[in-house]
C-alpha cells in the first residue's frame, strides 16, 4: 500500500486494527496465550485491510484493471 501511496488508507487501517488489538488485550491480555491472540487479532486485521486494498480498492485491482483496460 505504501508503493501506491495509499498512506490515508493506510493509516486508517492501522487505526482500526491498533483499536482492535488494545481491546482485544483488554479482555484476554493478562496471560502469555492472551497476548499471542491480540497478536493474531491485529495481524488478521491487518490481512483483512491489505487484502481489500490488492483485490478491490487498490489501482491493480481486477475491476480497476478492467477499466483501465477499457478506456
Amino acid at each position: 500500500m505504501q508503493g501506491h501511496q495509499a498512506f490515508p488508507r493506510l493509516a486508517g487501517g492501522m487505526l482500526v486494527s491498533t483499536t482492535l488489538m488494545l481491546g482485544a488485550l483488554q479482555l484476554w491480555g493478562s496471560t502469555v496465550e492472551g497476548v499471542w491472540c491480540c497478536f493474531f487479532v491485529f495481524n488478521v486485521s491487518r490481512l483483512a485491510f491489505g487484502l481489500r486494498h490488492h483485490f478491490y480498492d487498490g489501482p491493480i485491482a481486477p475491476r480497476n484493471m478492467r477499466k483501465a483496460k477499457a478506456a
